[in-house]
């Protein structure tokens, strides 16, 4: 088995100071609500480039289901067997679905459902103390996190029976991994050094990217959700001395603010081909709405 690095080029983009300049501008947004029926929160993840939307919901109790919202407006929820909780992170244009479930233990399990109804496969990392499956590309390649013994967050690649580990994103000691991952392969998500704070990073196939939002501010939190095939990148930051989460869009070379109007914090989680965004948002009772974002 190869490492990932032998495979993609991953330099100390921190310590050679390779950083994505971005300028601000914004953009005409039509917001949609989205919210389960009866649910108490309702988060989409993720959106094909049909209008498909898969996501989670919370029920009345706080136990966390998935779900499916189709093109013509059908809702559909599914959990795994034995599942006390089921977190949705990521879908293809196949409708392939993937995540992951807590057990009784609260303990991580990754899922793949091929299928909306079928069985939630699952497959645990050597080593790991836990384990998601954050997205999947149209060509079955699925990216993820896992937990190793010492308690740091480690990317992989699943790619048919062969398993890929993200090393050398940064220099040094280092923890993060994958959420997104677009048709054509390239890789968003996020990762921290030892001693610094969290920022974003792009991978492709022929170069990797350490990424901030807002430009020239000192964040807090930066972190990629999701990347289409035009390379536009969906996430979320969080001002340093604030408690909220903001939402950002990438595209053509420019960083756009993305705010629910009125809500107390917003999630980009997901962007197809065509550039409709979906994630959700806090109003001011804290309850999570989700949203369709058109521009």
């Amino acid at each position: 088995m190869k490492p990932l690095k032998n495979r993609w080029r991953l330099a100390g983009l921190i310590a050679a100071g390779l950083w994505l300049t971005v300028t601000p501008r914004s953009f005409g947004q039509t917001f949609t609500t989205i919210d389960y029926p009866g649910a108490k929160a309702t988060r989409p993840k993720g959106i094909t480039r049909y209008g498909d939307i898969a996501g989670e919901y919370e029920d009345q109790s706080g136990t966390v289901h998935g779900f499916l919202l189709s093109r013509g407006g059908k809702w559909a929820s599914f959990d795994c067997e034995g599942a006390k909780h089921t977190r949705t992170l990521g879908m293809n244009n196949n409708l392939e679905i993937v995540g992951y479930y807590l057990d009784g233990a609260a303990r991580s399990y990754p899922f793949y459902m091929g299928e909306l109804g079928g069985r939630c496969f699952t497959y645990e990392p050597k080593g790991s103390t836990g384990a998601t499956f954050g997205g999947i590309s149209d060509a079955g390649e699925i990216i993820g996190e896992f937990t190793d013994s010492e308690g740091r967050h480690r990317g992989f690649l699943v790619r048919g029976d062969v398993f890929l580990v993200f090393d050398g994103i940064v220099e040094g000691d280092y923890s993060g991994g994958p959420f997104g991952i677009s048709s054509q392969g390239d890789i968003v998500g996020h990762v921290q050094a030892y001693g610094d704070r969290m920022k974003g990073f792009l991978l492709t196939k022929t170069n990797s990217t350490i990424f901030e939002f807002p430009p020239g501010e000192s964040n807090s939190m930066s972190c990629g959700f999701n990347i289409n095939a035009r390379g536009e990148i969906v996430g979320h930051y969080q001002r340093t001395g604030e408690t909220v989460l903001r939402g950002f869009l990438f595209s053509r070379g420019a960083y756009i603010p993305i705010d629910f109007p009125g809500a107390v914090s917003t999630e980009a989680r997901g962007i197809n081909d065509e550039g409709l965004i979906v994630g959700y948002y806090k109003d001011k009772d804290q309850v999570q709405h989700g949203f369709l974002l058109r521009r």
